[in-house]
């Protein structure tokens, strides 16, 4: 009998959550699960990355995505007055008490929002996993029949804005997945009392990216020669630090260092960053490109991967950056030291302008050390097959104990 088992996750966008999720769908084994994926919003560019195997179920919000006013509209035109009022109430409390914390007015948002969430899929799961901490999370304890529930939380916690109501939630799931060490120590350091906290390694699909990285040159990458090329992954968001790579890129421009920075990624301060590079005169030496489905082939072409983070969780594209046996430049964050090992396989450099561009002139400048690094990581491919084994660990009936200690 297969085991029926429901994901659960906002989007499938270019985050490393969702790729994350894309890589371990595709490595499961169809014969023994039975697999439901539930979206709030059916959209973004890892869906077309799924298997055909499981089963999207509706979105779970008609209106995901959209503005307030927007919103505010829908809900009017179907007389779901009293859930308006209830919602406006509950976020105007939110953003009086908690102001600038988006987390924990997201929470009170899905609190909101839970009095118009029709239990649309009353089906009976031997598993129900929240992939995403926050409201993939909530659902999942307040809305799902499943034997045993899991949840992810893919970020170190303790970097993150606080949301202490969670520790309820947290508490009431079998196990609690992240996928570090550094991870699990902050999420036990923040919760002491959570005994259910478990390390599950994000999967990848290095077959996959090999193949991929193939698929053309980038037309970015033209006439760019004796010019070395470095290549930013993220979201244009405060966590990914941009803002600092605007300015390092500044200071190698200053110093004469002949390079092409490029960043993959959309965000929030996509237009922001563009419009910050031009206004510091560096337009022309650092990219924003935004979203690429296939980003590979700017990774293989690379000369340099730059991950300029305030913190991570795992980096799925440190990783990425890793199987493609790319020097990789990095930020002294909290969890860096579960990915990486300083000169071994990675320059780390503090989280700073100045860090960042420092270690930048450095890989420029010495074509051994970028050699040397390759040679390291080329030597050194982690073990898929044992990450594998560790994400379906999770879900063997009677892997997890009741407090969700393998």
């Amino acid at each position: 009998m297969k085991h029926k088992i429901l994901f659960v996750i906002e989007r499938l966008g270019a985050g490393g959550a969702e790729k994350a999720l894309s890589n371990l769908l595709n490595s499961m084994d169809y014969d023994k699960y039975e697999i439901d994926l539930q979206l709030f919003s059916n959209s973004g560019i890892n869906l077309q990355h799924l298997p055909q195997n499981i089963s999207i179920l509706p979105p779970l919000f008609e209106m995901s995505g959209k503005n307030d006013i927007e919103q505010a509209l829908f809900y009017l035109k179907k007389g779901e007055l009293l859930f308006l009022a209830r919602k406006t109430l509950f976020l105007a409390f939110a953003r009086i008490r908690y102001r600038k914390n988006a987390r924990v007015i997201a929470y009170f948002n899905w609190k909101a929002s839970r009095a118009i969430v029709k239990e649309k899929n009353d089906k009976q799961y031997d598993i129900a996993v929240a992939y995403m901490h926050g409201a993939p999370t909530y659902y999942v304890r307040d809305c799902v029949l499943a034997g045993r529930k899991i949840c992810w939380v893919h970020n170190d916690y303790a970097a993150m804005q606080k949301v202490p109501q969670e520790r309820e939630y947290f508490e009431d799931f079998d196990a609690v997945a992240t996928i570090s060490e550094t991870c699990v120590r902050s999420l036990q350091q923040y919760f002491p009392k959570l005994n259910n906290v478990m390390l599950v390694r994000n999967m990848n699909c290095p077959e996959k990216i090999r193949e991929l990285s193939q698929a053309f040159y980038p037309d970015e990458f033209e006439d760019c020669d004796d010019t070395i090329l470095i290549l930013s992954i993220g979201r244009c968001t405060h966590q990914k630090g941009f803002d600092m790579a605007i300015e390092s890129a500044a200071k190698l421009k200053t110093k004469g260092v002949p390079f092409k920075w490029f960043v993959i990624g959309d965000g929030e301060f996509l237009e922001k960053y563009r419009n910050d590079a031009e206004l510091c005169g560096v337009s022309d030496v650092i990219r924003f490109l935004g979203l690429r489905t296939n980003p590979y082939p700017y990774m293989l072409h690379a000369n340099i991967y730059a991950q300029t983070s305030r913190f991570e969780g795992k980096s799925i594209a440190i990783d990425e950056a890793k199987i493609l046996c790319k020097p990789i430049l990095c930020t002294a964050f909290r969890s860096v030291e579960d990915q990486l090992n300083n000169w071994e396989n990675a320059l780390i450099v503090p989280i700073s302008t100045e860090g960042i561009s420092d270690g930048l002139t450095t890989l420029c400048e010495y074509a051994s050390l970028r050699e040397r690094l390759t040679r390291y990581l080329e030597a050194h491919q982690e073990d898929q097959i044992e990450i594998l084994q560790e994400n379906l660990n999770v879900f063997t009936p009677n892997s997890v104990d009741d407090r969700g200690t393998i």
